[in-house]
């Protein structure tokens, strides 16, 4: 008896094919409209954040202004280099916010990994990361990819660092894969 390698083969790598699209989102899986407007003209905060600092809320509202970067109608800001120290630590954090252009809300903050929002490209000493932190967004579209390097804020020693993505719908995160782990350099 002859068995047909060919029909096989393709059947093989039709699910392989299948199976990647599924392990690995892709931008173009997540579309959304850009709106045109109309925007608030100014941010409303809550409570909590009526407590930030002066300079975030120049920030915010300077934000809220600029075109839209992510998702449809939000804008998504990353403050580096300590430039928030209050809200987001020294100069080896990054933290984000995202703004909803549509009601001048700040709606979250960056996606919490490893019990943490904010992240981290550098160490304790200063010295870069071996992964840069680099996350992906685009205004037409409502997933963002990121390479996080964090730890939790009761353990900061704790660093891990995964490639993942997520999709924001209804002013939230949802994960969609979480990917291998990125290089971590513990020192030493």
């Amino acid at each position: 008896m002859e068995f047909n390698m060919k029909p096989s083969s393709i059947l093989m790598l039709s699910m392989i094919g299948i199976s990647s699209a599924y392990a690995f989102p892709q931008f173009s899986d997540y579309p959304v409209i850009v709106s045109n407007g109309p925007f608030a003209k100014s941010i409303e905060l809550t409570d909590t954040q009526q407590r930030y600092t002066d300079k975030w809320k120049h920030i915010m509202q300077r934000e809220l202004v600029k075109p839209v970067n992510f998702a449809g109608h939000y804008r998504l800001y990353l403050s580096w280099n300590g430039e928030l120290p209050k809200e987001c630590g020294d100069d080896r954090w990054v933290c984000g916010w995202i703004i909803d252009k549509t009601t001048g809300s700040i709606v979250s903050e960056l996606p919490e990994f490893n019990g943490n929002t904010h992240y981290r490209p550098y160490h304790a000493n200063g010295t870069p990361v071996p992964e840069a932190f680099s996350p992906g967004f685009y205004p037409d579209n409502s997933m963002l990819w990121m390479n996080g390097n964090t730890a939790p804020k009761s353990n900061l020693l704790n660093l891990k660092c995964n490639y993942i993505s997520y999709n924001f719908k209804n002013n939230n995160f949802t994960t969609l894969e979480i990917g291998d782990e990125c290089d971590v350099d513990h020192g030493g």
